[in-house]
């Protein structure tokens, strides 16, 4: 879908049918894209902002030693992210995520999908999500929670955040990684001006391996409650 057509189209359709969208067409400028970024998560709904971030911050990949030592960069650097959702760390995760591509790299670093309906947890799986505890370290206002809870319509994940209080809770953390959503991963390949919604509350996502030290690649992101 090409972004001048966004105001003007319900795209709620098509974010119920996939859990996400990519609109193509955007502008290639910092300010402007940033802009536009906004523009979208309003059309969502309210954007809101990290601690001490602006509602739409510049994401690029940085080393261990670069980035903040909570942070998945802190943790694993250029490697592949794990799959999370944004805000696992706030009682109530963002609704949607906003990125939008302001430069690609020359090896087209993705952005990796899984769909949580795609995954058919058996019913002793889903328990396991429920039960397992974690320590969900937000500094003053750290928390303890599970995965998934009765009356919670989003899934709560974020290794990087989250810290498994059990072996129980070291388990349900692998029903989300690794071999078992290999088969359901989907892949924005990007280009400068391409703006993706995603559902934050369906769709796990993660950053492919930056396979360049050098690598220029710049997002940017806008979560929305």
């Amino acid at each position: 879908m090409n972004i001048e057509d966004l105001l003007a189209r319900d795209i709620d359709e098509h974010l119920v049918s996939s859990g996400w969208l990519k609109l193509e067409g955007g502008p290639v400028d910092e300010k402007a894209l940033s802009d536009w970024t906004e523009v979208v998560a309003r059309r969502l709904g309210l954007p809101t902002r990290g601690r001490s971030l602006p509602v739409v911050e510049v994401l690029k990949p940085r080393t261990p030693g670069e980035a903040p030592a909570t942070s998945l960069s802190g943790k694993y650097g250029f490697e592949q992210f794990p799959f999370h959702v944004d805000g696992a760390h706030w009682i109530t995760p963002a609704r949607f995520l906003v990125l939008a591509c302001l430069r690609a790299d020359e090896h087209r670093t993705p952005t990796l999908l899984v769909d949580r309906m795609a995954l058919a947890l058996t019913s002793e799986e889903e328990a396991l999500a429920r039960s397992a505890v974690y320590l969900v370290r937000n500094g003053r206002n750290s928390f303890y929670a599970s995965i998934l809870s009765n009356g919670q319509p989003f899934l709560r994940l974020d290794p990087g955040c989250m810290e498994p209080l059990s072996t129980e809770g070291e388990a349900a953390l692998r029903l989300f990684s690794g071999a078992r959503l290999s088969p359901y991963v989907q892949r924005i390949i990007w280009n400068a001006g391409d703006v993706a919604i995603v559902d934050n509350w369906r769709m796990l996502h993660a950053r492919a391996l930056v396979q360049s030290a050098n690598s220029d690649r710049i997002l940017l992101r806008c979560l929305v409650m």
